[in-house]
């Protein structure tokens, strides 16, 4: 557990990190009272997130609640899409070289995000 705090306007105030044997990061603590702001991280096999959730003060009276409860990777291991607790889903569509090529969201139009590249990998 390492705990990183700051002062500010006399209080202090600590975020504490948690990671596993493998140096990833499982779980984020806020400043707070006894019931701070939580959140935690599941990996899979290959080291990837699949899923967020947490614990916001004052708000979660049945415990932690998903954030991001489906995180989702294609063979190549780029993030394919994110699930949001409320529902929406983003899409990441990469072109032939895994590069991100577009951003839909929840399969519609109203936000739909291209990308192009110059030669040295660029957005342009």
């Amino acid at each position: 557990l390492i705990r990183k705090a700051q002062v500010f306007n006399g209080k202090e105030l600590a975020l504490s990190y948690a990671y596993d044997y493998k140096a990833r990061l499982t779980s984020l603590t806020y400043p707070g009272t006894s019931d701070a702001t939580k959140v935690d991280y599941k990996y899979d096999a290959w080291d990837r997130i699949i899923s967020i959730s947490g614990y916001v003060e004052g708000q979660n009276v049945d415990g932690s609640q998903e954030i991001m409860p489906g995180i989702e990777y294609d063979r190549a291991g780029f993030m394919q899409s994110i699930r949001y607790a409320n529902g929406v889903k983003t899409n990441y569509i990469p072109d032939s070289r895994g590069r991100l090529q577009s951003i839909a969201v929840n399969e519609h139009p109203s936000l739909d995000l291209c990308y192009t590249y110059d030669g040295n990998n660029n957005i342009i």
